[in-house]
């Protein structure tokens, strides 16, 4: 039989008729199947994104609304003392209440010995009990839409006392503005929706069934003719 030539054989043909991609050593087969395994549980946990790390990137990337950042020193924030060593961040449990997680408990010592993750150290200063950040940011912002609101709701003689004004915009930002915000909490607009969904749902629920009941009610009737 003539040889075929080196230069048709293609760059992933070998002598034998054995292509590279497709020829795989017995040996590396057996031996690497837990390795495989081992190697995908590794790279699952490293795809793994939490949200502290979700909202690192959006505070990087400023795609926050402002009246959840609106004041806030961002770049302090995440690159001043991001382990916590020199400003240990607050507990994530109430005082006086005993920690019943791992979370909860009050693993940073007040010297600052024990360094932690940078991700645990801002979910601290974000969302501890104890800091009180957020809530200043919106109530801020709060005060900045009050003091638009009054300039345009009170009376110039009244906006131009600076008693009167500065009253009412701090009650209308505090008292007004910052619990409708509050408002807007995840678990509540998932309750409205469900509530206001729910007959929509139980009429399309009844009518799928009334169809379904025509429907084997159709054999019956061809069948007694």
């Amino acid at each position: 039989a003539a040889s075929v030539p080196a230069s048709s054989r293609g760059p992933n043909v070998e002598r034998g008729g054995n292509t590279r991609s497709s020829w795989t050593s017995p040996v590396k087969e057996r031996d690497g199947g837990e390795n495989n395994e081992d190697e995908d549980e590794d790279e699952e946990g490293e795809d793994e994104i939490t949200e502290v790390a979700m909202i690192r990137e959006y505070l990087l990337a400023g795609k926050l609304h402002r009246a959840i950042t609106f004041g806030m020193d961002v770049p302090s924030l995440l690159f001043a003392d991001p382990h916590g060593k020199d400003c240990p961040p607050p507990s994530m449990k109430l005082p006086g209440s005993s920690p019943s997680t791992e979370d909860d408990a009050d693993d940073v010592p007040s010297g600052g010995a024990t360094m932690m993750d940078d991700d645990a150290v801002l979910r601290r200063r974000l969302f501890s009990p104890c800091s009180k950040l957020l809530f200043e940011c919106e109530l801020d912002y709060c005060r900045v839409l009050s003091s638009r609101f009054c300039r345009v709701l009170l009376p110039r003689s009244e906006h131009g006392s600076h008693a009167v004004r500065t009253m009412a915009v701090e009650m209308m930002g505090s008292c007004v503005l910052t619990p409708i915000m509050g408002c807007f909490n995840p678990d509540l607009i998932n309750y409205g929706l469900i509530t206001l969904l729910r007959p929509y749902a139980e009429a399309a629920s009844g009518e799928t069934a009334a169809g379904g009941g025509k429907v084997a009610a159709e054999p019956a009737v061809s069948g007694a003719a």
